[in-house]
C-alpha cells in the first residue's frame, strides 16, 4: 500500500487523524499504526461495541 493509501485508510478509521500530521510518517510507521488501529477495531467488534459510537 503506498503512503497515500495508508494514510487514506487511517483518516477513515480514525477521523481526527490530519493528513498534514501523518505525512510526517513513514510508510513502514504508517502501517504499524494502521495495523493497531485495525486491530482495535477487531477487538472492539468482538466485544459487541461499534466503531465509531
Amino acid at each position: 500500500m503506498s503512503k497515500r493509501e495508508l494514510m487514506d485508510r487511517i483518516i477513515q478509521i480514525n477521523r481526527s487523524a490530519r493528513r498534514a500530521f501523518l505525512q510526517q510518517f513513514s510508510e513502514i510507521e504508517l502501517d504499524d499504526y494502521l495495523r493497531q488501529l485495525e486491530s482495535i477495531g477487531r477487538k472492539a467488534q468482538s466485544c459487541g461495541t461499534a466503531q465509531g459510537d
